[in-house]
């Protein structure tokens, strides 16, 4: 019984102090978790502040129609006159070189008719030139609006394309800020549920603690208070040969009493005890007193006896180093009142 009380008892201690280690590390771990808690929130705000810096404005704003005014390299294109006025400086030139050598065969009737001749071929030269003039004009004009239709037609096709440019920039921005908003709100839910998280399980650990402890201070005190009680009794009572036994409680009326001896005995040194107070003489004339044990393994409470130093040598013995009083020699008793 004693051994199993023992080890009950050991078991309770090792309870407790295995609820209060576990007390121990939740609180060792909820420091650890607050500085990693207020490290996370500064990567976090760190983070955010570089996600919110992002630039999500739309890159093709300022996109440009590259065929706006485009210059008609046609525009300035001219009449090539030189070759008309050389074929007319060769005509004339070769009239002049027939005048000048038919000048003296043809005579003066020759002269005329040939002169007339000579002037018809010169209209029919310039109405050539003329001609040639007039067909370069009109490809010229044809070549001025072809290219004006050319540019206007890219002039479109470039806003077009630039409004789509323009159009498809702004949407992704939109997309990017609306996804940027998305983010950070996931991110603060996400940082709220953790520090949450964290907050349930040390408290939860906490109570744990707390309750392992309780538990394992009733369980020791249950151990203790069954220790107490099952302690056998020494002495006092005899089994059947006579001999002295000590006895479990509840098993005292198996056994019978054993005569009550008075210990003669009893410490009766001044240092040992306080609050001394006399309270009269025995009938020898020895001095009566009323008195405490300063250490409570003497006993407790308030006693009655004298003390060793008045009383004689003969009475007196040592133990343990202080003074003992064989009462039994005296007509006084040492009692508990």
């Amino acid at each position: 019984m004693a051994f199993i009380a023992t080890a009950a008892i050991v078991g309770g201690s090792i309870a407790a102090a295995g609820g209060l280690a576990k007390l121990g590390m939740g609180l060792a771990g909820r420091k650890g978790r607050i500085r990693e808690q207020r490290k996370a929130k500064e990567e976090l705000k760190k983070r955010r502040r570089a996600y919110e810096a992002l630039d999500t404005s739309n890159l093709a704003a300022d996109v440009q129609n590259q065929f706006t005014n485009l210059e008609n390299t046609y525009e300035d294109l001219t009449v090539n006159q030189q070759q008309a006025e050389f074929e007319a400086q060769q005509t004339q030139q070769q009239q002049a070189n027939i005048m000048q050598s038919m000048q003296g065969a043809a005579g003066g009737s020759g002269i005329a008719a040939l002169a007339q001749a000579m002037a018809q071929q010169g209209q029919l030269a310039t109405q050539r030139a003329s001609a040639s003039i007039g067909a370069q004009e009109a490809q010229i004009q044809k070549l001025r609006a072809s290219e004006a239709s050319r540019l206007q037609l890219m002039e479109r096709e470039g806003e077009v394309q630039a409004q789509r440019i323009r159009r498809e920039g702004a949407e992704t921005a939109r997309g990017l800020e609306y996804q940027k908003t998305g983010t950070l709100l996931g991110m603060s839910q996400e940082r709220v549920a953790a520090a949450n998280q964290a907050r349930a399980q040390a408290k939860a650990q906490q109570m744990s603690a707390v309750g392992d402890i309780a538990s394992a201070g009733a369980q020791l005190a249950s151990s203790i208070g069954s220790s107490m009680a099952g302690t056998p009794k020494s002495g006092g009572f005899i089994d059947a040969g006579g001999n002295e036994v000590s006895v479990m409680p509840g098993y005292e009326d198996q056994y019978e009493k054993t005569p009550k001896t008075e210990n003669p005995y009893g410490y009766s040194d001044r240092i040992l005890k306080k609050n001394i107070k006399k309270i009269g003489k025995s009938p020898s004339g020895l001095n009566i007193y009323n008195f405490e044990f300063k250490d409570s393994k003497y006993g407790k409470g308030t006693f009655q006896g004298v003390m060793s130093d008045e009383v004689p040598n003969s009475v007196v013995t040592k133990k343990n180093g202080y003074d003992m009083v064989d009462y039994s020699k005296l007509d006084i008793e040492f009692k508990q009142i």
